[in-house]
């Protein structure tokens, strides 16, 4: 299996490169978007690491594509991990039926101890502020909630106020509810932050007071 330092020193044949990249290119002065996209392509096809002194203002938009061209390839290798070849039937058969029995027990273990200490891991990573947690409350699509905390972070790295965050994110879910919009239509919270969805108008009603929304269901 190829390991991320090993993968490193390697050039790749392609990357996700993202429309909230190109929308972050394109308001730069025309001067600064050529080394931005250079700054982001170079890394996410041979790990290349720009010269800050070399652009400031290109180095800037490459951190904020940086963080996401990292998760991209860290989910990759995660999937990597969880591949396993197919085992003969061959190899099962000519085997002694106690030697497999005993195989099945080990592998029962192996797979629990595995299971608790990936557990232990992942809730000693995870920590959620009292401003994520308003604001998670009020997105309408609980899934990939770690995602969500790190695109989160990403946004109000970029001035943005997490208020409006909160704000926004019960804007749309009103939208949503208000129009009867289906589940599969919903965007998973780091894709609406990752694309600023956040600075988008959404409907509401067309009185000026806040709707009653447990009426709609």
């Amino acid at each position: 299996m190829v390991t991320m330092t090993e993968e490193s020193k390697l050039q790749r044949e392609g990357f996700v490169f993202y429309k909230s990249f190109r929308d972050a290119i394109a308001n730069l002065p025309k001067e600064n978007q050529l080394n931005a996209f250079l700054f982001i392509t170079e890394y996410g096809l041979n790990w290349k690491n720009p010269d800050l002194s070399k652009d400031p203002i290109a180095f800037a938009i490459f951190t904020m594509a940086k963080s996401q061209i990292d998760a991209n390839y860290a989910r990759y290798l995660n999937s990597l991990k969880w591949w396993r070849p197919k085992k003969e039937k061959n190899q099962t058969e000519t085997k002694p039926k106690r030697k497999e029995k005993d195989k099945e027990k080990e592998n029962v273990k192996v797979k629990v101890k595995v299971k608790d200490k990936k557990l232990k891991k992942f809730n000693e990573i995870i920590n959620y502020s009292e401003e994520f947690e308003k604001f998670w409350k009020e997105y309408p699509k609980k899934k990939w909630k770690q995602n969500a905390r790190e695109a989160r972070e990403n946004a109000i790295k970029w001035w943005n106020d997490p208020e409006k965050l909160i704000k926004k994110a019960w804007e749309y879910a009103t939208e949503i509810r208000l129009k009867r919009i289906e589940e599969k239509y919903i965007k998973y919270a780091q894709w609406w932050l990752n694309e600023w969805r956040f600075d988008d108008d959404y409907y509401l009603w067309e009185q000026k007071q806040q709707p009653d929304l447990s009426v709609l269901y």
